[in-house]
């Protein structure tokens, strides 16, 4: 099942896991000086998912599954590395193409856009 809605699992899963690391930040006695960098690693929750995902559907090649491998995709990784590596990896490296291979350019901008809002 997770493999046909791997989108919806994704997106889902990063709503869940920040909607709850969140609550669980506001229940804290963190001051406010402080609850932006503890807040920080809830950022990285879609990065963290995607690679999960990515290890089911390595673990799943192994089996026999078939997965098409793009190494021009690692040129970025440095940027990411530097930049926002959380949300930029889950987001825009692992959702959009998904999306993109079913919906326009738009259509895929509006539905990710519901996802990280709903995220944020």
């Amino acid at each position: 099942m997770i493999e046909r809605r791997q989108l919806a699992v994704f997106l889902v899963g990063s709503a869940a896991l920040g909607s709850l690391a969140t609550a669980a930040l506001a229940g804290s006695p963190v001051t406010p000086k402080i609850l932006g960098l503890v807040a920080i690693p809830i950022s990285y929750l879609p990065a963290a998912l995607a690679v999960l995902m990515l290890a089911g559907v390595a673990s799943a090649t192994m089996r026999g599954g078939r997965f098409p491998f793009r190494p021009e995709g690692f040129a970025l990784l440095p940027l990411f590395l530097i930049t926002n590596l959380g949300e930029e990896i889950g987001w825009r490296g692992y959702a959009l193409p998904l999306l993109q291979r079913h919906l326009s350019s738009l259509s895929s901008s509006v539905v990710l856009g519901g996802g990280w809002a709903a995220f944020h």
